[in-house]
């Protein structure tokens, strides 16, 4: 089986629909389960994710790197790619704004979880995707 990347245009619309996605409020949560696929997703991601624990302080304070980090993966083969073609300038490529949105991303990740390790070491020293995330946002720099 051959899979293909997506095309730059593909990314661009992906990138496009993440924009208009929210997470359920604490209303629709308590809701029934919906026909409607954007309000179960939301439901879901809200339910799975930002309220267990520990991982509702990580989701309140390092939440933000969830849409983040999907830009960044989104977005890194065609940063390389405009490395590659204008290493001196690579926002001058068709691929720019990958370029400027892989950058940001990673210096977002970098920053969020600098500021969170400084408050709290020992429970961010334990979460290994953090790192995995600060591993790949620092290769992409």
């Amino acid at each position: 089986m051959k899979t293909a990347p997506p095309s730059y245009q593909e990314v661009l619309d992906v990138e496009k629909k993440m924009e208009t996605f929210r997470i359920a409020s604490k209303a629709e949560e308590d809701m029934p389960d919906s026909p409607d696929v954007a309000v179960s997703m939301r439901r879901w991601v809200r339910i799975h994710f930002l309220d267990v624990g520990t991982c509702k302080y990580i989701s309140q304070r390092v939440g933000s790197l969830n849409l983040t980090t999907v830009l960044l993966s989104l977005h890194r083969a065609f940063f390389a790619q405009a490395i590659s073609l204008n290493p001196l300038n690579p926002l001058d490529t068709l691929y720019g704004h990958s370029f400027l949105t892989a950058y940001r991303s990673a210096c977002h990740v970098i920053q969020v979880t600098s500021e969170q390790f400084a408050r709290r070491p020992q429970l961010l020293a334990r979460v290994w995707m953090i790192w995995s995330l600060n591993f790949m946002s620092a290769v992409s720099f």
